[in-house]
């Protein structure tokens, strides 16, 4: 078991497309292969984490708890040291209807306890069972993104060296800030990751060092190279390692576990 200092990782983008999903899934099982205990946190109405791993979208999953608070989180484990908790299409709108709540409550004189809050009092009471929890975070801001940056100890910002998607980052971390100073002081900026990187490129160049010069100290020194791999094992519900543990997939995932766990979460 570990301590309740447990890292908290948001991965989280500005716009869809980025490879957060991806990114999500081949660190949870990277980490895992490692002997690390993972729990991964769909907080993605697309469900996409969800697919990666099940095969069809499971009874109980995290919209129920987020509707009703007294649930446990329901986890699936889906091999060793790597868990899941699965999202539903339902929380497509949850935003409206969470917020709805506390107006309500509060004009009925109940207590009313912070929507935005809901993830990190669900997994205070699991938190110290893992070496790792990641949360794959929706492509938009809204009270589910909160949820999660309010959990989260860091943000692993994920995004592919196109024009809109940098823009899209440096935008995100600036939205971070924010949530640091109202409400997570403890958060920070964990990293930013270049994903589907054609080293080809002029183009990725120029993004790639765009994102560098802006954020020195922050981009990882490792960018996953663009793979047809990594491409297929999504097809195929599979992690990269699994799928193709000597592709450049495989080897670019893994510099990246190795770097991002020697960070401070």
């Amino acid at each position: 078991m570990t301590s309740k200092t447990t890292p908290i990782l948001a991965f989280a983008v500005d716009k869809g497309g980025g490879g957060k999903t991806t990114t999500c899934v081949n660190t949870g099982a990277g980490l895992a292969i490692r002997g690390k205990r993972v729990l991964m946190v769909d907080a993605d109405q697309q469900t996409n984490l969800t697919l990666a791993f099940l095969p069809q979208e499971p009874e109980k999953t995290l919209y129920s708890c987020l509707i009703d608070e007294s649930r446990p989180l329901p986890i699936t484990q889906i091999r060793e040291n790597l868990d899941l908790v699965p999202a539903s299409h339902q929380m497509f709108g949850i935003g409206m209807k969470l917020v709805s709540d506390m107006v309500r409550a509060s004009m009925e004189g109940k207590a009313v306890k912070d929507c935005r809050g809901l993830l990190a009092r669900l997994l205070a009471p699991i938190r110290h069972k893992y070496d790792y929890i990641l949360i794959d975070c929706p492509p938009s801001d809204n009270v589910t993104m909160m949820n999660a940056l309010y959990a989260a100890t860091s943000v692993v910002i994920v995004t592919n060296p196109e024009p809109f998607s940098v823009h899209g980052a440096q935008q995100f971390v600036q939205m971070m800030w924010a949530v640091k100073k109202d409400a997570n002081p403890s958060l920070r900026l964990g990293g930013i990751l270049i994903t589907d990187c054609d080293t080809g490129s002029p183009g990725h160049q120029k993004g790639e060092d765009i994102l560098r010069r802006w954020a020195p100290d922050f981009v990882f020194r490792t960018r996953i190279r663009h793979s047809r791999p990594l491409y297929n094992a999504v097809l195929a519900r599979q992690d990269i390692f699994s799928y193709s543990p000597r592709s450049n997939g495989a080897l670019d995932y893994d510099r990246f576990i190795q770097e991002l766990i020697t960070r401070p979460l």
